[in-house]
């Protein structure tokens, strides 16, 4: 092959990869050397590693994995995030590695609150989660009983609140915003209930419908569904109420629409992931 026709062919690679990072404008290796890195290698490895980086709020760890394998493990990194009590607060952020992989890291969902920040307010949530579940286990013996009173607590104690309108970091989307603030839309209801029964050692995910969240439970190999959200909204005052309290999903269904992508695999991987820290 003539030089000429060597530095033609070098040009046109050099073209098409300006012409790639122009409409992938991630920066090349970003964030490599700011933590160690884990190859992933199968959907459980990925999943347990996403949520082990989700309980240590583990912003430095790098997540490796080739091209080929990207949307694989993108939805399940996805999914981890989306059926944990910080959906609305952390996601697995997707960059070039080098040349042949891609990389994930863990970062806050909006992009005007810090990590620091970010942070402190999960584990503020979880601290007071694990204060009310500590009086939980005191006062009742048996799941079906605790998963009532996290239900309760909750109706009694948050108060429906849309908040800020402004596209930004909204708490009311967090447990945070239900647990420490006590105001909270369907998200922070169900992150909050969530976080409760991690503290508990209760399986259980939250669902992420159609414009609306509530979450899943499992007891003695069954899955009930609860929408703390609707029974508090429906609840008179000084009073619970329990319409949407451990149904079957065919019951939620004539009112709640689940969405895309919540199969029983899915629910599997979760039950078994999501029984508590």
């Amino acid at each position: 092959m003539k030089s000429g026709q060597i530095r033609q062919r070098c040009n046109l690679i050099l073209i098409i990869i300006l012409f790639y990072f122009m409409f992938f404008p991630i920066g090349l290796g970003a964030g490599q050397g700011s933590g160690k890195a884990i190859t992933l290698t199968d959907s459980v490895q990925t999943a347990k590693t996403a949520k082990r980086m989700i309980e240590d709020l583990d912003f430095g760890t790098l997540l490796i994995c080739p091209y080929k394998k990207y949307k694989k493990y993108k939805k399940i990194l996805e999914e981890t995030v989306d059926h944990s009590a910080c959906n609305y607060e952390l996601y697995f952020e997707v960059d070039i590695y080098d040349l042949e992989n891609v990389s994930f890291r863990l970062v806050p969902f909006y992009d005007d609150v810090s990590p620091e920040v970010t942070k402190k307010q999960i584990r503020k949530a979880r601290t007071r989660a694990e204060k009310i579940a500590k009086q939980i286990r005191k006062s009742y013996d048996t799941k079906p009983e605790r998963i009532r009173a996290a239900h309760d607590y909750l109706c009694r104690y948050v108060r429906y609140d849309e908040g800020s309108e402004d596209g930004g970091y909204n708490p009311v989307q967090t447990a945070y915003g239900a647990l420490i603030n006590g105001r909270a839309v369907c998200q922070g209801y169900s992150n909050a209930f969530q976080m409760l029964m991690e503290a508990l050692g209760i399986p259980a995910s939250v669902v992420l419908g159609d414009a609306h969240a509530w979450n899943a439970v499992w007891v003695d190999g069954h899955i009930s569904y609860i929408d703390v959200t609707w029974d508090d909204c429906n609840s008179a005052y000084g009073s619970v109420d329990d319409t949407y309290f451990m149904r079957s999903k065919k019951f939620f269904q004539k009112s709640h629409d689940w969405g895309d992508g919540y199969s029983k695999v899915v629910y599997k991987r979760y039950r078994s992931l999501w029984v508590g820290r």
